[in-house]
């Protein structure tokens, strides 16, 4: 390991909460309205035209091909809003082709979208990933209904 740098702990996941992912030129994406921490509205309900997460499983250099679900929950709703299961044959191809990523290894990336994304009341959504009795949190976002914080116009 390079001098400097703490090890990692494998596997290890990362969820981003956006507004829209554009696809670009030479397989990149743009992430599009980044909602992280805590969102603030000033009415409840709120319509969100699309909601997106990005979800990264990083699997370390040498990788355990398992089982994994990723699970996104909301904390107005008594079930999950999406899980999507991945066999360890499908993780298996989904590595066979991968180049190693830096200093993190193997990962593997989920995008979801959700459009027509209904928030009734102030609450929160959650992602992780589970792989037999372990859950990995990958990220939150706070919806916070607010008349505090207001977005400040610095065109003129």
């Amino acid at each position: 390991m390079d001098e400097g740098f703490k090890e990692y702990s494998f596997p290890f996941a990362v969820a981003t909460f956006c507004e829209d992912i554009r696809a670009e030129e030479g397989g990149r994406r743009s992430l599009m309205g980044v909602l992280g921490g805590s969102v603030f509205f000033p009415e409840m309900p709120i319509n969100l035209p699309l909601f997106c997460i990005v979800t990264d499983l990083h699997l370390g250099l040498d990788p355990q091909i398992r089982n994994y679900r990723i699970v996104v929950d909301a904390s107005w709703l008594s079930e999950p809003l999406a899980s999507h299961s991945l066999t360890e044959a499908q993780v298996r191809e989904a590595l066979k082709d991968k180049k190693v990523v830096g200093v993190v290894g193997y990962k593997l990336t989920a995008d979801m979208k959700f459009p027509g994304f209904n928030v009734p009341a102030e609450g929160v959504v959650r992602c992780w990933i589970e792989y037999g009795d372990t859950k990995l949190m990958a990220g939150a976002v706070h919806f916070v209904r607010s008349d505090q914080h207001k977005v400040i116009d610095r065109s003129s």
